[in-house]
């Protein structure tokens, strides 16, 4: 007999799929030949990665230099501790005032718009970098998060709890998060590998939602 009680749960069931939709987006696309090739690659390069957290307070935009900081450190010790099976890892630091977030931007657009028969070259700023590196596969991984800094960090939680509702069109001033992850081949000088995970749902704050981020973005690239 179905009652009233399990009739809302599999409506709060369907609800939370529904939000889950759409808050979140994520794909990744492999070029030339490396969805075959990358069953042999044993050695990655860890480019620094780029992070920018932003804020908004008092109708500024600022940045969070601190959950940068914290950021970064947290995506170099995940790729490491994912990858140590897997990989020989070697960081390789790309001084932060010699990264192109212009740059970067154009690449993604490009990326999220093209067909996976694209050649797209790696990042002149980065080609400046590695050409003479004798190192074949680099891998990089950018972040981007936004944050109302005027809402505590569970604050949709918090909200959805206390009016026990779903929110099927939430404010998306609240917070969002936007992580890529990207595969030089250094010797034909494309992009091999571009990963995207973004969502409106995870707060640049709390570090456990960004770390899950960092590694449902990866297993792509562990699982050879």
């Amino acid at each position: 007999m179905i009652t009233n009680k399990t009739r809302i749960f599999s409506s709060l069931l369907v609800l939370s799929c529904t939000f889950l939709i759409l808050t979140q987006c994520s794909s990744k696309k492999y070029y030339a030949d490396f969805k075959r090739t990358k069953k042999g690659v044993d050695n990655l390069i860890l480019l620094s990665p780029y992070v920018s957290v932003e804020f908004l307070k008092n109708k500024e935009i600022s940045k969070d230099n601190e959950q940068e900081e914290i950021s970064v450190q947290k995506i170099v010790d995940n790729v490491h501790s994912l990858f140590k099976k897997k990989y020989q890892l070697t960081d390789f630091i790309l001084p932060y005032d010699t990264i192109s977030e212009y740059e970067l931007s154009n690449i993604f657009s490009i990326l999220d718009n093209g067909d996976n028969n694209l050649e797209v070259p790696i990042p002149l700023f980065i080609q400046n970098r590695i050409k003479n590196n004798s190192n074949r596969y680099f891998l990089m991984v950018c972040f981007k998060g936004y944050y109302n800094a005027h809402f505590q960090p569970n604050y949709r939680t918090q909200q959805m709890l206390a009016t026990n509702r779903i929110l099927i069109y939430p404010n998306t001033q609240f917070f969002s998060s936007d992580m890529r992850v990207l595969i030089f081949d250094n010797q034909k000088n494309i992009i091999v590998y571009y990963g995207k995970k973004y969502a409106k749902n995870i707060d640049p704050r709390i570090i456990d939602s960004v770390e899950k981020m960092i590694l449902d973005i990866l297993k792509p690239l562990y699982y050879k």
